[in-house]
C-alpha cells in the first residue's frame, strides 16, 4: 500500500498571526512585573518594621523594638514613633 504523496498546495494554511492582546505578557514583561512587586512588598515590610522601633525623647535616636534604653544616650524608651 502506497500513500499519495501531498504537495504543499493541499497542505491547510496557517491563519495570519497579529500583534499580540494586550493583556499577553511576554518574558520581560513578568520579569519586570515580579521586580515591580517585590520591591513593593518589600518596602511594605521595612515601613511596618520601622513603625514598631521605639523613638527616644531625649536625643531623637531611633532603637529596635526589644531595647528598653537607648543604645546612644541610656534613657529609658517608653513610646513608640
Amino acid at each position: 500500500m502506497t500513500q499519495p504523496a501531498v504537495e504543499l498546495t493541499q497542505q491547510p494554511q496557517k491563519p495570519p498571526t497579529g500583534p499580540l492582546p494586550w493583556y499577553v505578557l511576554t518574558g520581560s514583561t513578568k520579569i519586570l512585573l515580579l521586580i515591580v512587586v517585590g520591591g513593593l512588598l518589600y518596602l511594605r515590610l521595612w515601613k511596618r518594621k520601622r513603625q514598631r522601633d521605639h523613638v527616644c525623647a531625649h536625643c531623637g535616636h531611633r532603637n529596635p523594638p526589644h531595647r528598653a534604653h537607648c543604645t546612644r544616650c541610656s534613657a529609658p524608651l517608653f513610646g513608640k514613633l
